[in-house]
């Protein structure tokens, strides 16, 4: 026959178990909702950048200094612009 303190400590066991079963359900539910905010936010975005082209007209990048290094991170920072810019 099991003695008064061990089935304390058994029931005081299973409502550790039961306390973390239901922090990690409500982890998972939290990630669900966070991923399913992040994805309707993202698809927002998206449509609302279709929408307005920024920018409308050609962009002039002006270095005050020709030749060297400056003039080299520019044209790679120009090109790369155009790349993702369109």
């Amino acid at each position: 026959m099991p003695s008064y303190s061990a089935a304390i400590l058994r029931l005081y066991c299973d409502q550790i178990v039961d306390i973390l079963f239901l922090k990690t359900l409500f982890a998972a539910f939290a990630g669900v909702v966070f991923s399913a905010s992040c994805a309707v936010a993202q698809t927002v975005e998206q449509k609302s950048l279709k929408v307005s082209r920024y920018p409308e007209r050609p962009v002039r990048v002006v270095v005050p200094v020709a030749g060297g290094g400056t003039d080299i991170i520019a044209r790679l920072t120009v090109t790369r612009l155009s790349e993702v810019m369109g």
